[in-house]
Order: structure tokens, then sequence, then C-alpha cells
């Protein structure tokens, strides 16, 4: 019989999303974000400002417990090989564990971007997760189905 209770491969220093812009302000450090997937905007091509080439983007919205939500953006091989799709598939709600994002401003809202470091788990089981679990059971999910996002360049977004 073990004395001590196992070492836990994976920790995670989350935060509440409104607490996310007094962390931009005060540290360059990497953060990582939990919630459950509540929409996402497939891989498609744009012009990055700052080099004029073409990069790879998709996009995904998530919530957390407060109801508070944060767009993440999945830059090139992250967003190439990131498995939509599959994610597609998944009985709601599909949570996740994004670490590794780099956060930033935009338009007004605090937003996080993927780096070299980010590393995605779906419906990880750690401790968190049931507290999501027992706010579905109480009915409190706002959302039964994720919604996917198409990008059309002539219609802008439509909801499948």
């Amino acid at each position: 019989m073990d004395a001590f209770p196992p070492i836990p491969e994976h920790s995670f220093n989350f935060l509440y999303f409104d607490n996310l812009e007094d962390q931009m302000r005060t540290q360059t450090v990497l953060k990582d974000v939990y919630g459950c997937i509540k929409s996402l905007i497939p891989e498609h091509q744009v012009t990055v400002k700052d080099t004029g080439k073409l990069e790879s983007k998709c996009e995904i919205f998530v919530e957390n417990l407060r109801r508070e939500d944060i767009r993440i953006t999945f830059w090139g091989d992250i967003a190439r090989e990131f498995d939509m799709e599959r994610v597609k598939q998944l009985s709601p709600p599909v949570l996740a564990v994004f670490t590794g994002l780099r956060l930033t401003k935009f338009q007004e809202r605090v937003t996080a971007a993927t780096t070299g470091h980010t590393c995605i788990m779906i419906n990880p089981d750690i401790p968190i997760a049931n507290e999501y679990k027992v706010d579905g059971e109480r009915g409190q999910f706002w959302f039964t189905q994720t919604r996917i996002l198409m990008r059309s360049k002539r219609n802008g977004l439509s909801m499948f």
C-alpha cells in the first residue's frame, strides 16, 4: 500500500478570464486556459500584417463556468494540425486545456494565441472537470452543441 498519493502528471495555473488582462499588464509569461469549447472557426489562410506572408489560422471560443468567454487563435502548424473534425464528433460539452498561450488585447478584448509551447488537451481527466460536469447536471450549461463557424470570402461567417 502506498503511503503517498501518486504524483500528478500535469499541473496547471488556471485564471478566471476577467483576470487575464491584469496578468497581461504585469508579466509576459505564458498562460493556461480551461473551459468548454463554444464555437470553432476552421483553418484558413490569412496574410500576416507584419510579414505580408500567408499563414494558417483557426479560432476557438471557450467559455468558463462564470460564463466568461475568450477567443483563442491557433497559428501555423497548430492551426493546420488541430483535428477539428474529431472535436466536432465529440458529445458536448467538450472541455479543453490550452497551455502556453500568449495574451494580447484585440478590439478592446483580451485574446489568446498559440505559441511554440502550446499544448492542447481535449476532455482531460483533471479535477476541475468535475465542476463543469456538476454544472451541466444542474442544467447550467448555456449550450448543448459546439457551433462550427465557417469562414466565407463572400458572406463572412456562417453557422452550422
